[in-house]
């Protein structure tokens, strides 16, 4: 083969592999606020209609376990498996999203196309989350306020703030891809399953499982070396 030849075809592949950068993104959340917000509103609303002697005062039994950080990444993690449909902000499929006063639910999957501004102002996987939560999907956000907040607290792997405000009925599976494609990104999967106190961070580099301590530096040292790689290639 030719060295034009041999050129042209490198130069295929890589316009080929390296097309759109995008977000991915799988999604399977039933987040149950805490309790204890529930119980500080209803009691902020009452208004006592004459004065009751005050009952003894019994200290709340403390929790027996809390979220921490595992020794090894989930593999048995069952992500969101829907066919996508076309969508303007790429494609998607919706399948489950209720939200209540203490409840909220996403179950979806998709992905972003990052257009020009996107991709110039991503520099962290904060950013990434940003943009989530901006994007609709059949009119409902990919992620609501609550949501950010929780995703949030995994990425800096706060699991005593997390504790305290989702209930430990809470099930949380999160995996999120920043990239050209799966086989060409940098992603995080947060899993915490139904009645568990334990949640499982992982990092996939081209969606293979780093089998080393979650560092979300490390995530947003990939993520930066996209966007300067796309940028360059303009």
């Amino acid at each position: 083969m030719k060295f034009k030849d041999l050129f042209d075809k490198e130069m295929l592949v890589e316009q080929h592999i390296r097309k759109q950068l995008k977000i991915i993104y799988e999604i399977d959340m039933n987040l149950i606020k805490a309790q204890e917000e529930t119980t500080e509103k209803q009691s902020n609303q009452e208004v006592p209609q004459q004065p009751v002697q005050q009952p003894e005062t019994v200290p709340a039994e403390p929790s027996q376990s809390a979220l921490a950080e595992p020794t090894s990444p989930d593999i048995n993690a069952s992500p969101v498996t829907n066919a996508p449909s076309p969508q303007e902000l790429g494609v998607a499929s919706v399948v489950t999203e209720e939200d209540t006063e203490d409840k909220v639910e996403r179950k979806m999957s998709g992905e972003v196309v990052l257009n020009d501004l996107e991709k110039d102002n991503i520099q962290s996987f904060e950013d990434v989350i940003d943009i989530l939560s901006k994007k609709e999907v059949n009119g409902d956000k990919v992620f609501d306020d609550f949501c950010v907040e929780v995703v949030t607290l995994c990425c800096n792997q706060k699991f005593q703030e997390l504790q305290a405000i989702i209930d430990k009925k809470s099930k949380i599976f999160v995996e999120i891809y920043f990239g050209y494609n799966k086989d060409d990104s940098v992603g995080v999967r947060f899993s915490k399953r139904l009645n568990s106190d334990l949640l499982t961070s992982t990092i996939l580099i081209d969606n293979e499982i780093v089998t080393t301590k979650f560092s979300i530096d490390r995530v947003n040292q990939r993520i930066i070396e996209f966007r300067n790689y796309e940028v360059k290639r303009k």
